[in-house]
Formats: structure tokens, sequence, C-alpha cells
């Protein structure tokens, strides 16, 4: 089994990830995907909701990566910087 990572960045509107292959050094998958409003509902639960349909229509991906990176958003206060 090839060495794979699942590299995703969540946003406020916009979810990216890269599906890659470490043992081939290549991409296999990548995509930017909106994050849809739903209504009023608010943003966390939102994200919850997207993610796990994310996880339910791209099953493969998530079954196979063998790490998961999740990028760590900087505080606001921190970007004036």
């Amino acid at each position: 089994m090839s060495r794979t990572i699942l590299s995703v960045d969540v946003g406020i509107k916009n979810f990216c990830y890269c599906f890659y292959d470490a043992d081939e050094g290549r991409i296999l998958e990548w995509a930017r995907l909106a994050i849809e409003k739903e209504g009023k509902m608010l943003l966390i639960p939102r994200l919850v909701h997207f993610l796990e349909r994310f996880k339910r229509e791209h099953k493969e991906i998530t079954e196979r990566a063998s790490v998961v990176v999740i990028e760590q958003q900087m505080a606001s206060n921190m970007r004036i910087m």
C-alpha cells in the first residue's frame, strides 16, 4: 500500500484538498469546493455538515489516506504582522 497524504484547507467559503501519493511523488487529485450557505445555519454546524458530506462522497480518498494534514488558520489578530 502506498503512502498517501490528504491535505485540507477548510475556510469559511471554500474547502480545498490535495490527495498526494508520497511514494510516486505525484498529486492524485485536488480541488477547491464551495461551501454552500444553508439558510441561517451557523458556521460550525455548516462546516461539520459539509465535511460529513465530503467524507461520504469521497470515501475512496478518505479511506486510502495514510495521513491527513489540516491547515491551521492564522488568528485574525496575527494577520496584521
